[in-house]
């Protein structure tokens, strides 16, 4: 594409640790900057200055490359059993909030309610967190995350889909959640439900762009 691309390539191929799939990190590198440069040239901006402009924004090709140096393989069960654990922690002040309601507990009713009036935004903090789960996958681990991220994430979700299927089905009495559950929040939630793997995909992109940028 670009002489200087080239270059820069090059020089961070060469630099680059044997130990690891020096062809994939250089194409993932490549596009990335492709990406860049196109995004670029959408302002109306010449190739060569938007090539040019992109790899002022890279750090110094050594520099990236010493990065890869320092880095560990993807734990993909830990990252999986973290997510899962955070997950269940979530479910588990919910189960125990509604429970408590039921049972008539005074300050348990009292945070089932603020619950129910702020519910759109416990649902949007909800959905940040699998947002960010994703941004530090991708930060971390790059490549490795993008393609491991359904192995990943498959079963921290299970809990999500279950959940959502009780409810539907009836399974769970609707009565148990008061005002909680209208209709129109019951349909926003299960497409946030279905959202939720892509979001971790969009973060984890995110993630690694911005390792990329910064070093």
């Amino acid at each position: 594409m670009n002489a200087e691309l080239e270059s820069y390539l090059e020089v961070v191929y060469r630099h680059l640790p044997r130990s690891i799939n020096r062809e994939d990190v250089v194409a993932e590198l490549r596009a990335h900057l492709e990406e860049a440069a196109m995004e670029l040239r959408a302002t109306g901006m010449g190739t060569a200055e938007a090539v040019n402009l992109a790899l002022s924004q890279m750090p110094h090709p050594r520099k990236l490359a010493l990065a890869y140096r320092s880095g560990r393989p993807l734990p993909a069960a830990v990252w999986s059993a973290a997510l899962l654990s955070v997950n269940g922690l979530c479910f588990a002040a919910g189960t125990w909030f509604i429970i408590s309601h039921r049972l008539g507990s005074t300050p348990a009713s009292y945070g089932f309610q603020l619950l129910a009036a702020q519910k759109e935004w416990v649902l949007l903090m909800y959905t940040l967190i699998w947002l960010l789960s994703g941004f530090m996958l991708g930060r971390k681990y790059g490549a490795q995350a993008e393609k491991c991220i359904r192995r990943i994430i498959i079963l921290p979700l299970l809990p999500n889909y279950l959940f959502m299927l009780l409810v539907l089905f009836r399974i769970i009495p609707e009565y148990w959640f008061d005002s909680l559950l209208s209709l129109p929040f019951i349909l926003l939630c299960v497409g946030a439900t279905f959202m939720f793997g892509h979001l971790v995909r969009m973060g984890c992109k995110w993630g690694k762009s911005a390792a990329l940028n910064h070093g």
